[in-house]
């Protein structure tokens, strides 16, 4: 339900080939197996741990698709920053959630900002690597998903330092991250291993397990696995 009386046009933010290519498509074709129509189960259980009673924090999104984990963020009384290049899935929250939003130009990222009336959910439409804590300061806590494990391998160095940089001495880090068999199946989305996490953040934060659970489902056992896990670990400075 956009607020603009004249619907712009549909564009796409120039970005890197296979990202833009391959999750334009799947979009596009509507193949988004990656997103749950249900508030994650983790988050909740765990939200007193991400929240660690403050109010009206910050909360970043990376990749947030059309996630139904930012209105439940929202609607909790906190201000949600996302980021997402699919223009298509914005305007899907947007209209899903029956949020009214203003889209604003944004040149800085090549792209645009999509806000809810109150402007307490801004979803950025740009390149992931675009986006720079100058846009959005004081990130209390970071919801991750279904980011980390659909970024290539190559780019995982220059994630990390991205998270790293948004994230001050109060940020509460929840990172979601898959383990199977990657022989079997290459990805997307992608095998992490608990070494790279070490390796990504053990050095200057503390990294708490909050739960390890088998989430195996048809389609895993399709793609010719057996087991498909999920892990949750906090991320918080030492």
């Amino acid at each position: 339900m956009s607020l603009e009386t004249n619907e712009p046009e549909t564009k796409k933010v120039k970005c890197r080939d296979y990202y833009l290519d391959d999750w334009n498509e799947k979009w596009e074709k509507h193949e988004i197996g990656f997103h749950e129509s249900k508030v994650h189960e983790l988050l909740v259980k765990y939200s007193d741990k991400f929240f660690n009673g403050r109010d009206e924090i910050k909360i970043f999104v990376p990749l947030c698709g059309k996630s139904v984990d930012m209105k439940w963020l929202y609607d909790k009384g906190h201000t949600v920053i996302g980021v997402e290049f699919v223009e298509k899935a914005i305007r899907e929250f947007f209209d899903e959630q029956g949020l009214e939003f203003i889209e604003e130009k944004n040149e800085r990222v090549k792209g645009a900002v999509f806000k809810s009336k109150d402007e307490k959910i801004r979803i950025y439409q740009c390149d992931i690597f675009s986006f720079n804590k100058e846009m959005e300061e004081d990130i209390g806590a970071i919801w991750d998903r279904a980011s980390f494990v659909a970024i290539n391998r190559e780019d995982r160095t220059k994630y990390v330092k991205l998270m790293k940089s948004l994230m001050t001495d109060e940020t509460v880090y929840f990172l979601a991250t898959l383990d199977f068999d990657e022989t079997i199946h290459p990805g997307p989305p992608q095998f992490v291993s608990e070494e790279v996490i070490q390796e990504s953040y053990g050095k200057e934060y503390e990294v708490k397990r909050l739960a390890y659970r088998d989430v195996l489902e048809d389609k895993h056992r399709a793609w010719g696995l057996s087991s498909f896990n999920e892990r949750l670990d906090c991320i918080s400075k030492k």
